[in-house]
């Protein structure tokens, strides 16, 4: 399913209520036959709900109050493309990722399974071409991972640079250089525990290993939000910059927010390991 509108960031609220009314006490008396719909509709709807267990927490760090002094104008610029995994009941929680990038200022956020790579390829092309200077980003998880690289692959031919990729639970990429499109400003390989694919660094990347996250765990894990927070920074103030968007005002506390973020030096990260560094157990 594409998804271009702006979802609830666990979306537990919601989930009860449509599941309360898709099996309500008349159709729990009633004959099975006439019990098989509710039920039905009950499945269907654990697709979405299911994400209540990754739940998206945001945090006010320098990098979250930056991005609200860059122009609306440059972040509705930045056009983030996700592509999700094996995952049909949304485990992951790539929902609550999108509308949590909604929520940073970022409008133009698609997501899609893994098999619509060819319609993002093909809407990257379009935005490339309407907006030469857009800001343009694509994140997969999992097999979307993959799909994602390959995306950024296909869009070399046309000139097409991508502003910056994301790898989430990308254990079956190799470290070879498909993994690391020359027409890609940044690459960011972030890996989990996995039981069956461990996953490799890639080089050029900047990697990220979560010693005591399981796969699923790592597009909601605090960490990946930071780490998104920051880029996106980065690319809606690139785009602001040679639009030549003033940033909105600011007061002198904040004078100094270019700073350098070394998240994998920070306290609140110790039980994290660089993937470089890692070694099979």
């Amino acid at each position: 399913m594409l998804c271009l509108t702006t979802p609830t960031r666990t979306g537990s609220a919601s989930c009860w209520k449509h599941l309360s009314l898709a099996f309500d006490t008349q159709s729990a008396r009633s004959p099975l036959g006439t019990r098989i719909p509710g039920l039905f509709a009950l499945a269907l709807l654990l697709c979405s709900c299911m994400s209540v267990l990754h739940p998206i927490r945001d945090e006010q760090d320098e990098a979250r109050r930056a991005l609200a002094m860059v122009p609306v104008s440059a972040r509705e610029r930045v056009h983030i493309f996700i592509l999700h995994g094996l995952d049909p009941f949304d485990y992951a929680n790539l929902a609550g990722l999108r509308g949590y990038c909604a929520d940073l200022g970022f409008p133009n956020t698609w997501l899609g399974q893994f098999y619509h790579a060819g319609r993002f390829a093909a809407e990257i092309r379009s935005v490339a071409q309407d907006d030469p200077g857009a800001g343009l980003v694509l994140i997969g998880f999992s097999a979307g991972a993959n799909a994602a690289r390959d995306v950024a692959t296909s869009l070399q031919e046309d000139g097409i640079t991508i502003d910056l990729l994301v790898y989430m639970g990308g254990n079956t990429l190799a470290d070879v250089p498909d993994s690391r499109p020359e027409n890609v400003r940044k690459v960011i390989h972030i890996l989990a525990t996995g039981y069956v694919f461990k996953g490799t660094a890639i080089t050029g990347a900047e990697n990220y290993k979560y010693a005591q996250t399981w796969h699923f765990g790592s597009p909601s894990h605090p960490h990946t939000l930071a780490i998104l927070r920051r880029e996106l920074l980065e690319v809606a103030e690139r785009v602001g910059a040679e639009a030549g968007d003033q940033p909105m005002p600011k007061d002198a506390s904040s004078a100094d927010r270019r700073v350098s973020y070394d998240l994998s030096s920070r306290v609140a990260w110790d039980f994290l390991e660089q993937a470089q560094r890692l070694r099979e157990p």
